[in-house]
This record gives C-alpha cells, structure tokens and sequence, in this order.
C-alpha cells in the first residue's frame, strides 16, 4: 500500500503523493522523430500524385493548403537608402511645381 497512489475524488494527486516512474526519457522526441519519418517515406512515395488529385476534385482546399504554408510574416532587409531632396520653400503651388520639376 506505500506505493498506492493517492489522489482526490477529482482524480488530482493529493500534495506529498510520491511521482510514478512517468514516461520514459525520449520517448516523446522518438515518437515524433517516427511520425515525421513515415510522412516523409508516404509523402516521397505518393505526394506528387496526392498534389494532382487534390488540385483536381478540390481546387479550392489545395489554394487553402499553399496558402497554409506560405510564411504569416515576412522580415526584410533594405540595403539601400532612398534621397529625396525637397526643393525650397515655394510661394505658390506654381511656383513649388516649377521647383519640383527642375530637380528631376
């Protein structure tokens, strides 16, 4: 009976109860490591023709997977700076355009 495992009519373990030996170490990380292999192994075997049937009965939840995919933010990185001069102060908006079109 030391080794009962104690918990409340809510099925929580009550405080002090001793931990069970839990799942074993990498379990986890070996069962997804499996997963992503064998849906690598199906998709290199059937994805392409997956792809073409899909694209045919179902056009519209292919677009839905592509657009899945694609990133929901992009970063960019400018490597160059854009000048812009202004020309003077203007007395009139003739004036400013003639100012403007000189600097072209």
């Amino acid at each position: 009976m030391a080794d009962e495992v104690l918990k409340d009519e809510k099925g929580r373990f009550l405080t002090g109860t001793k931990p069970g030996p839990g799942r074993p170490p990498g379990s986890k990380a070996r069962l997804a490591e499996d997963f992503f292999r064998d849906i690598s192994e199906a998709w290199a075997k059937d994805g392409i023709d997956a792809l073409t049937k899909m694209i045919a009965a179902n056009p519209d939840k292919f677009v839905q997977v592509v657009a899945n995919l694609m990133p929901k933010e992009m970063v960019a990185e400018v490597a160059h700076k854009n000048v812009v001069a202004l020309p003077e102060r203007a007395a009139s908006t003739e004036d400013w355009q003639s100012k403007v079109s000189t600097h072209h």
